[in-house]
């Protein structure tokens, strides 16, 4: 299994030029921040916080191959 959310006989083609990753802007605070957890004895800890998504463009430039079989042939495939 390479991908618990694709079933094994199913392959997927992805244009990777389509494919981006975009930053969510936070109001107030921008898109990356520090945020401040809770203290733990005299030590300050803190989280860095921001929103990352995948902008995948147009679907007709991706696509999906499904039915494959995953098992060996009978015969053993062998010459």
């Amino acid at each position: 299994m390479l991908n618990r959310y694709v079933p094994a006989e199913t392959v997927q083609v992805v244009s990777l030029d389509q494919c981006v990753l975009v930053l969510l802007e936070t109001p107030g605070k921008g898109l990356l921040f520090s945020k401040p957890l809770a203290r733990n004895g005299s030590t300050d800890k803190a989280q860095i916080y921001g929103e990352i998504s995948l902008e995948y463009g147009p679907e007709i430039m991706h696509g999906k191959i499904t039915v494959l079989t995953t098992s060996a042939p009978a015969g053993g495939g062998g010459a």
